[in-house]
């Protein structure tokens, strides 16, 4: 009993409940950190797959240069495994990647390389636009 005549039976009781609940908000938290930044990607890899159409439709003369333009545009947008698939005469450009997962527990999340693509019309068909393949990038 304290001064006042009344027992604290319940001494320790918001901790209990906040270790009970902190679980379930911790993984709430950091579940939106990892899906935000997986949206991030996702824009990421569909914008560095229309600067690599777009570089496409103005022409290629180097199949390795054309890799590598598209690679560093992907790392410029914060993509660190950008893979270049394919290029043609339509210039479908097809953009290879992963997503880096922070490992939050309890947190489904897409596991393996994701393909973001994008088309456009090649307005200047460079020495060898039509032979560059799969093999032909870095």
């Amino acid at each position: 009993m304290n001064s006042r005549g009344v027992q604290h039976h319940d001494r320790g009781a918001a901790a209990v409940e906040f270790a009970l609940v902190s679980v379930l908000l911790f993984t709430l938290l950091f579940g939106i950190i990892q899906y935000g930044f997986l949206f991030f990607q996702y824009q990421a890899a569909a914008a560095t797959a229309h600067e690599g159409a777009r570089l496409a439709a103005l022409g290629i003369d180097d199949c390795a240069d054309y890799g590598q333009a598209v690679v560093q545009r992907g790392r410029d947008n914060g993509l660190p495994g950008v893979e270049v698939t394919g290029v043609g005469v339509t210039a479908l450009v097809q953009v290879k990647w992963k997503p880096i997962d922070f490992g939050v527990p309890f947190v489904p999340y897409p596991r393996g390389p994701l393909i973001s693509q994008a088309a456009t019309t090649v307005e200047d068909v460079g020495a060898i636009t039509n032979e560059c393949a799969y093999g032909d990038f870095p």
